[in-house]
């Protein structure tokens, strides 16, 4: 009776071994060891979209569906602090940024490097301003030079996007630190149209500059970058994104 009492302690203590050994998975933060497979994940994050984070859930250990927001003012978190349209150097005022995020990463062979392909509805918006002391008194708007610019005057724009919905893919890597925080990282593109919109252009009262070497009025001035903010509406190219984070399995 003793031996047979013996032998089952032997035999659950030997289940409850298997069943409690470790498992190498492969989760968003990379490869990593865990008692069980933590399928759900929060993370917090950084990017040129702005500030958020993001929930995620692994359908197996090399497929992750994350849903995600990030927003804000960005102007600060641009490598440079100007952007330039149609040939005129604009300095960033401030910006008002709204992304939603539907992502889906793929490691279809495993390891911290992972692929994502997904969507973006965006309400994006850049204020943008020049002024002679940014670009100089010969400027070129909508294809003609203009002269004489007033030292103090300011053209005043906005950059939209007209495609509320942006296809993205990007690429990334995502290390684990311990068996439930990870690092994450990820450079990628978005599929948008901007908008730029010329608002208006301020102190140029008694304009006496000219266009293309012909005198004009500030109206024509005016005229010229409305019809360069129709123009640009025709552009269509792919946004750089850029993420860091930080993410916690559970």
């Amino acid at each position: 009776m003793k031996l047979h009492t013996l032998a089952a302690l032997v035999a659950l203590s030997a289940a409850g071994t298997t069943f409690a050994a470790d498992e190498v998975v492969v989760t968003d933060q990379g490869v990593g060891t865990f008692s069980f497979f933590k399928p759900a994940s929060v993370r917090a994050e950084i990017s040129t979209l702005g500030y958020g984070g993001a929930v995620s859930y692994s359908v197996n250990p090399k497929t992750e569906v994350s849903l995600g927001y990030t927003g804000g003012d960005v102007s600060n978190l641009s490598p440079d602090d100007s952007v330039r349209i149609d040939g005129i150097e604009y300095s960033l005022e401030d910006s008002d940024f709204s992304n939603a995020q539907l992502m889906l990463q793929l490691r279809p062979f495993g390891g911290w490097f992972h692929t994502t392909f997904g969507t973006i509805i965006q309400n994006n918006e850049v204020n943008v301003m020049a002024t002679p002391g940014t670009s100089s008194n010969d400027v070129r708007i909508n294809g003609a030079r203009y002269a004489g610019i007033p030292t103090n005057a300011m053209v005043r724009g906005r950059i939209t996007f007209k495609n509320e919905i942006a296809p993205y893919i990007g690429f990334g890597f995502s290390p684990a630190i311990t068996n439930r925080i990870g690092l994450f990282g990820e450079i990628g593109a978005a599929y948008m149209s901007p908008k730029v919109d010329f608002l208006r252009i301020e102190n140029i009262a008694g304009f006496a500059g000219t266009r293309d070497g012909v005198p004009v009025s500030a109206a024509q001035l005016q005229a010229d970058l409305n019809e360069a903010s129709r123009n640009l509406e025709d552009d269509e190219t792919y946004v750089p994104v850029a993420k860091v984070g930080l993410s916690l399995r559970f």
